[in-house]
């Protein structure tokens, strides 16, 4: 029995007594109701810390939801306006949400204002109920696909993968969908603070937004780049997060980028670039030139892409999905496509091992332009990797 089932039966002994008599359609309605009342413990205090004149984060130092970090892997940043404070990306949980309006009311005697979310992965919007229950009527800020999402599949499927990645510590969590919709150009004016919307098509996710704020000359980058870590790819494009930070640099004015995940820097894109150049361009070449898979493995450049990764790795090990004894990484063969765990199957391994996410949707490429492999179907690999 896990924890969330004996929590339900301890709950519903207790209140035995007082539905005795009713008739079953009480029952099941109390069953139901017991799912919002069984939450999960209440997270411990991240300290909060100033980035600019007006922006603060939470930062968060583990790169995947495990039972000890009750889900918390996701930078939270601050923006302090005249008006009161604007959040943008709220956690991974309510406790995760509740646990930075804690923070922010040690730090700050105004409201929390708005919340914008970056894209529709779990980790960065699931603590909107946190915001939505503090703050009411609040508005929250996402790109009108990522609400779309939140509010069809996306939504119940990430409450869902916390509560079973963090042993349940997020149970207790609603979904609590984006509610405004913003674009590309947009900005946001509060006071004293302009918040500059930029959105480049399909990058992490097809719906990414980062939020320039403007005054400060620092960019919140949600997890278009990372810092040290190699994001989960399956919803992205190697290719248009190339382009993405090329546009972004050039539209942006900023000398620091916040992303959901590390530290902030002014190195954050120019990092990101040579890993992913590193990994997509020899697959790139190999294609245009026919070779095997054993030769398009040797065109990685020493010290870029994986092995220049590899190496950072081995210094800034992150934890596995088992809590850092190792871990299962599912990896996709996208169909048609017999290499993937073969030819280009390195590629696949170190991202797996670098920050413990599915890595192979950048291997689509080869689906589009191997026309000699057409074999049927998607089949999934699982890497048992060692801690």
């Amino acid at each position: 029995m896990n924890r969330r089932q004996f929590l339900r039966t301890a709950a519903a002994f207790s209140a035995l007594g007082a539905v005795e008599f009713a008739p079953w359609q009480s029952m099941s309605a109390f069953a139901r109701e017991l799912d919002d009342f069984v939450r999960g413990p209440a997270i411990k205090d991240h300290p909060l810390r100033q980035i600019s004149k007006h922006v603060w984060m939470i930062y968060s130092p583990d790169g995947f939801p495990t039972p000890e970090n009750q889900g918390m892997m996701c930078n939270i940043t601050f923006v302090d306006t005249a008006k009161g404070l604007v959040v943008v990306d709220s956690g991974a949980s309510v406790q995760i949400g509740e646990m930075a309006i804690r923070q922010i009311r040690k730090q700050f005697k105004k409201p929390v204002i708005a919340v914008i979310n970056s894209h529709f992965h779990g980790d960065h919007w699931l603590g909107n109920d946190a915001f939505a229950t503090a703050y009411k009527g609040i508005p929250i800020y996402a790109h009108p696909g990522t609400i779309a999402e939140i509010q069809g599949m996306q939504g119940n499927l990430w409450r869902t993968l916390m509560e079973q990645w963090t042993n349940q510590a997020t149970l207790g969590t609603r979904v609590v969908p984006p509610n405004t919709a913003v674009d590309h150009g947009k900005e946001l004016k509060f006071g004293d603070v302009t918040l500059r919307m930029h959105h480049y098509g399909k990058v992490h996710t097809p719906y990414d937004i980062c939020v320039e704020v403007v005054e400060d000359k620092l960019t919140c980058i949600g997890d278009i780049a990372m810092d040290r870590r190699i994001a989960n790819m399956d919803d992205g494009s190697y290719v248009g997060s190339l382009k993405a930070y090329d546009t972004l640099e050039k539209a942006a004015a900023s000398k620091i980028w916040l992303p959901g995940h590390g530290q902030p820097s002014a190195g954050v894109l120019q990092w990101n670039r040579e890993l992913f150049e590193g990994i997509y361009r020899p697959c790139e070449q190999a294609v245009k030139d026919g070779l095997p898979m054993e030769a398009a493995k040797e065109m990685e450049q020493p010290g870029q892409g994986y092995q220049g990764f590899r190496r950072q790795y081995r210094q800034v090990r992150q934890p596995c999905l088992s809590g850092g004894r190792g871990g299962r990484f599912l990896i996709r063969e996208p169909p048609g496509f017999h290499v993937l765990s073969q030819g280009m199957g390195r590629v696949a391994i170190h991202q797996a091992i670098a920050g413990n996410f599915s890595g192979a949707s950048h291997l689509l490429l080869w689906r589009r332009r191997q026309r000699a492999c057409n074999r049927p179907g998607a089949q999934l690999f699982r890497l048992a990797l060692a801690g």
